[in-house]
């Protein structure tokens, strides 16, 4: 519910890994789409999540959601290519 959270921070681990220790951390605003970038395209991720509370303070603990226990496993697509640019007139 974006009228209760400000931003969202998902942590992503590499699934093949045994500890599923989380080698990237990513906020976005939780009333905006986001992408997360540095992942190899075809890889398997875990991805978990947590929540921040609109108007508390990033750095109090309490105003962060508990992580997500189980999280969910996705694999990695390719950036879509970037437009070629128009020919000269």
């Amino acid at each position: 519910n974006a009228s209760l959270v400000d931003v969202v921070n998902f942590e992503v681990a590499v699934a093949s890994e045994v500890l599923l220790t989380p080698r990237l951390h990513f906020t976005a605003r939780a009333d905006e789409t986001a992408e997360i970038t540095g992942l190899e395209p075809g890889a398997k991720y875990l991805v978990r999540a947590r929540a921040h509370l609109r108007g508390q303070s990033e750095g109090n603990p309490a105003a962060w959601s508990n992580l997500t226990d189980d999280g969910l496993f996705c694999t990695a697509e390719a950036a879509p290519a970037a437009e070629p640019p128009p020919p000269p007139p």
